[in-house]
């Protein structure tokens, strides 16, 4: 077994240590306990470790046990906790765990079990300063070989909703069908397409989502704490795009998003390495935030939210946006023909445009840079009104001014 310690670590890059006891069982069948598994991570990581694991036992079948490397074929892994990074400077740290030479060697190869067993295991990624956590993971994996196929089945929780999956996905080293289905109480995904083949975890295909519940899925996976606006429809959402999905980039072409409220399409396009970038350009048919809200917002209230703005900042993450939109139903009224050309980098929001007309038969235009300062919203730049009809748009606005300092 010292000599399958041996041979994970001269696979990648990555040390791997035993810091607590091994047991052994011969009967009823062999079996081996490792506890405290520690693989050490890249120099500069947020973490002293990649990949911890509290327990590993492992059962061998008795034509292995003899063999120089056993044959794992069946393996559980106890509270591992996996992190990983990109770096600043563009390194990943789950290079580590790669071939050194790009090619699993036949005695690792003889390492890898038929099935891993993961008992309440947790994923961490950072990006820098930023952080997403999978956790209270428990699920089984079958394989055939360190290239698939794969099959996967079971749960984790993602910010606060428990999620389940499963997975079927072909052969890494040459172009095979994938599936992947995740659900939860809030919503049903599904993705349908296929590998690459490059021995990369690459897919090309199509996703849809149905989100039963609108309250439940935003107030679970995608909290809005910093929106203007808090939904309160139960209504269901249908989303549908064609992804393709690898380490360095993200993409879902033909977009279509609809609900009684919502009809947009989109075309997003993120670069993940070496830095994070995303360049998402949409348009909105419709959008109705009184019926989405219940028509409950009666004041702007976003601007004197301390948290808000900078909450919804990522610091690590740069954003090109371009949206427009035909209408937008808000307070009883309408908002027609919204343009919004905008960039988020370094926790600062530049508008180039955001146009429209708006209630009071009002033109307005809006250009300058928002940023926070840890109290409110700064905003720096050139605002102009044309209207007809001044009254029905303070009327219709009803801004709550209490966020201006009374001296």
């Amino acid at each position: 077994f010292g000599e399958a310690i041996a041979t994970l670590s001269g696979v990648g890059s990555s040390k791997v240590t035993v810091a607590g006891d091994v047991s052994f069982e011969l009967l009823p069948e062999p079996v081996v306990t490792f506890k405290d598994i520690r693989f050490s991570n890249i120099s500069g990581a947020a973490s002293s470790y990649l990949l911890e694991i509290r327990e590993a036992t492992a059962h061998i079948p008795w034509s292995g046990i003899f063999s120089r490397i056993p044959k794992f074929s069946d393996l559980t892994l106890i509270s591992p906790i996996l992190e990983l990074e990109l770096l600043g400077d563009g390194r990943k740290n789950w290079d580590m765990l790669k071939p050194v030479s790009g090619v699993m060697p036949p005695i690792g190869k003889g390492l890898m079990p038929n099935k891993i067993n993961v008992v309440d295991g947790r994923v961490i990624y950072r990006v820098q300063s930023e952080k997403t956590a999978l956790s209270q993971i428990n699920l089984n994996l079958s394989m055939d070989s360190w290239q698939g196929p794969f099959t996967t089945d079971g749960k984790f929780t993602f910010r606060n909703e428990a999620m389940n999956i499963n997975a079927n996905i072909g052969s890494l080293s040459q172009a095979s069908d994938a599936t992947i289905n995740i659900s939860s109480s809030s919503f049903d995904s599904s993705f349908k397409g296929k590998t690459h083949g490059d021995n990369k975890l690459h897919l090309s295909g199509i996703i849809k989502m149905d989100i039963q519940n609108l309250t439940l899925f935003t107030g679970g996976v995608f909290p809005v704490y910093s929106l203007p606006t808090h939904i309160t429809s139960d209504e269901e959402l249908n989303i549908e795009g064609a992804l393709t999905l690898s380490e360095e980039e993200i993409s879902i072409r033909q977009l279509a998003i609809s609900s009684k409220n919502i009809k947009a399409s989109a075309e997003v396009r993120a670069t993940l390495y070496p830095a994070a970038l995303w360049d998402i350009q949409a348009h909105i048919d419709l959008l109705d935030i009184d019926g989405l809200t219940g028509g409950t917002d009666d004041k702007v209230s976003i601007l004197h939210s301390p948290s808000a703005l900078s909450f919804s900042m990522p610091k690590e993450t740069s954003i090109l946006f371009y949206l427009t939109a035909n209408k937008i139903k808000y307070r009883n009224d309408s908002i027609f023909k919204t343009t919004i050309d905008a960039a988020l980098a370094n926790q600062e929001l530049i508008i180039h445009t955001l146009d429209g007309t708006i209630p009071g038969k009002s033109d307005f235009s809006l250009t300058g840079a928002v940023s926070h300062n840890g109290i409110r919203p700064l905003l720096e730049g050139d605002i102009e009104l044309n209207g007809t009809n001044f009254n029905a748009l303070a009327v219709w606005l009803q801004p709550d001014l209490n966020f201006i300092p009374k001296q």
